[in-house]
């Protein structure tokens, strides 16, 4: 790698570099956003860190990363857009941006990130660097086609979640998140599981607007009068939790029905959690995507040292 290289915040004047770097334009908005959006991200609590890895005096970007803090935890962010131009692999590029990150956020403490099913040369990556790949995966499929995966019958019963069964939801839940997702947000419990708006600075109106968008709600998935997940609707999210060891396509095809019997439109996406290999590695159309978790920084290969205690202060 060239000691000519250094790691900077994304300016609105590398976006047409990210684009020639594969990022796709509604990307590019997102590392160099407009002060508008910025406002939007501040509402909701949320804090984005763009970076770009330069070389040169002409500063050619050979790099770029986004980190951004978690709405759960404010000591774990997920990183994603991390990329690195084909003929400058294997440089150490990645690991550097990365590196740079880190120092820069000293709060961080739990990284995580997710690749798509089968890239098989970033998980790669991932695993170099020190992460680990979790056993669950999560996806999504348009009701519509996921329907037609498996047998319809016997149909399962969606109904409403009474008050009294958090218990049992988190259970479930935790089977479906996998361990990998568990060791993210330590805090996790059944008190505070589904709620994903922690820490929003104005939880009030974020969660107005998605009431407004579409109605809220928790839906038991029983099958054979068994729990085998539940469903979410958190305004326009419309999310499945399975148990991964019912977790089969008839399961998945039976919910999909069931859901569209009771008015949601073929081509909704359905938010998947708990599936297992055996139904991704399948032909159909499932996105699928892998976990990958680094639950403490200081075991980042090549890391920088952990800060003081004061060097998070601002």
């Amino acid at each position: 790698m060239s000691d000519d290289i250094r790691v900077r915040i994304c300016r609105p004047g590398d976006r047409a570099a990210l684009l020639a770097l594969g990022h796709p334009p509604g990307v590019t908005q997102a590392f160099c956003p407009s002060l508008l959006r910025r406002f939007e991200w501040w509402l909701a609590g949320n804090r984005i860190v763009n970076q770009v890895a330069v070389e040169g005096a002409d500063e050619r970007v050979v790099g770029s990363v986004q980190l951004i803090r978690t709405r759960r935890d404010p000591r774990t962010w997920l990183f994603g857009h991390w990329r690195v131009p084909g003929p400058r692999r294997r440089q150490g590029l990645g690991r550097l941006l990365l590196a740079e990150a880190l120092r820069q956020v000293p709060e961080i403490s739990r990284l995580y990130s997710f690749v798509d099913w089968g890239n098989d040369i970033s998980t790669l990556a991932h695993e170099r660097l020190g992460f680990r790949r979790s056993a669950e995966l999560r996806g999504s499929a348009p009701l519509g086609a996921l329907s037609t995966i498996g047998a319809a019958a016997p149909a399962v019963r969606l109904t409403r979640v009474r008050r009294g069964e958090s218990a049992g939801l988190f259970a479930l839940y935790s089977r479906a998140m996998g361990e990998g997702w568990l060791s993210l947000f330590p805090r996790l419990g059944p008190h505070n599981f589904l709620d994903s708006s922690a820490g929003e600075m104005v939880p009030w109106l974020v969660r107005a607007a998605r009431v407004i968008q579409r109605p809220t709600g928790l839906y038991r998935v029983d099958a054979g009068g068994v729990l085998r997940g539940f469903v979410r609707r958190d305004g326009p999210t419309l999310e499945l939790f399975a148990d991964p060891d019912s977790c089969d396509a008839s399961l998945l095809a039976r919910v999909a029905l069931r859901l569209m019997d009771l008015g949601e439109d073929r081509e909704t996406r359905l938010l998947l959690r708990g599936l297992t290999r055996e139904i991704v590695s399948r032909p159909g159309p499932i996105d699928a995507l892998l976990l990958m978790v680094l639950g403490d920084r200081t075991r980042l290969n090549g890391a920088p040292p952990p800060p003081s205690p004061s060097a998070g202060r601002r």
